[in-house]
């Protein structure tokens, strides 16, 4: 199976509906794992059984997942055979528990840090409760210093 030239209509096609790049890249990237395992001479002719085995082999839930979206996006986007993941559902995904901190682990990670803006940093990621992504784009003006008040955005 000519791998390449069905990678390549994928791309054209995720540009042209305006896919951010990473997607993109992804997607290819499980697709030219997925195609090289194959045992067909064309993707059209690959079988539901051979797609579930293949994700099957993926242990890590999130893998599986990602294998799933890019293989069944390829399927519905260039061959348009959206029915072949009919009976092919996601991997549920894992439960994880969030890791609380105690006062102790808390009060020490703030006496380690020397670094006043870093000390900042962490109160404002602890206190305030933000993603390190919200933290990122926080801006000046997303404070509200007479109210006490943090925009995030």
């Amino acid at each position: 199976m000519n791998i390449s030239v069905h990678i390549e209509n994928f791309k054209q096609e995720m540009k042209r509906r305006n896919y951010a790049q990473n997607s993109i890249d992804n997607y290819v990237s499980c697709l030219n794992v997925f195609f090289s395992q194959s045992k067909s001479d064309h993707p059209k002719n690959i079988h539901e059984k051979e797609i579930k085995d293949f994700l099957c082999k993926k242990e890590i839930v999130n893998t599986q997942r990602n294998y799933h979206s890019a293989i069944k996006k390829y399927f519905d986007v260039i061959l348009g055979q959206k029915d072949k993941f009919k009976y092919i559902p996601y991997a549920r995904k894992e439960q994880k528990l969030p890791i609380v901190l105690s006062v102790e682990e808390v009060q020490k990670m703030f006496s380690v840090c020397e670094n006043t803006k870093h000390k900042v940093i962490l109160a404002l990621l602890y206190s305030c409760g933000l993603r390190v992504s919200e933290l990122i784009n926080l801006k000046w003006q997303h404070i509200d210093r007479s109210r006490m008040i943090i925009n995030i955005i």
